[in-house]
């Protein structure tokens, strides 16, 4: 796999052309990805030998979809450390403090692992159903992050 990509729009004159080899199209998405807003780097595309594999569109959409799924998730895993003391208690009985605060750390536990589903995201190797696992765990123990907060994480796998 080679990333082109040039050190200037070509728009603004004389652009010179860098080649880089990558022993994968994942690896040349992740080089892609960490240099796509850097100066000098302008009309990146993806090839497998002489083929067009991903044309500069679709290689910026991927990188912002890889961006957009690691802060959706970010924020999930946000939203339920702030609110991981509000869940649904089965029963009409109270719960003592001590049976709420170890809820809340499992749900909290829930949350730590989300978040750490980001730095996956970013690398292209976390799925939805990654998430939606997870999601399911937090359901069982009561706790149901936002609709729009999990939307968000949708759309960014899609």
């Amino acid at each position: 796999m080679t990333l082109v990509y040039h050190d200037r729009r070509w728009r603004a004159g004389t652009a010179k052309q860098t080649l880089e080899d990558f022993p994968s199209k994942e690896a040349a998405i992740q080089r892609a990805c960490a240099a796509m807003d850097a100066a000098n780097f302008y009309d990146a595309f993806i090839m497998a030998g002489t083929q067009p594999l991903l044309d500069k569109l679709e290689l910026r959409r991927e990188c912002q979809r890889r961006k957009d799924a690691a802060a959706a998730l970010r924020a999930v895993a946000d939203y339920v450390h702030k609110h991981s003391s509000i869940f649904a208690r089965d029963g009409a009985r109270l719960w003592s403090p001590d049976q709420t605060a170890r809820q809340q750390q499992l749900i909290e536990a829930v949350g730590a692992k989300i978040n750490a589903l980001a730095g996956p995201a970013e690398q292209g190797t976390a799925t939805y159903d990654q998430f939606e696992t997870l999601l399911g765990e937090l359901h069982k123990l009561g706790f149901y992050p936002e609709t729009p907060l999990v939307s968000a994480v949708a759309r960014a796998f899609v």
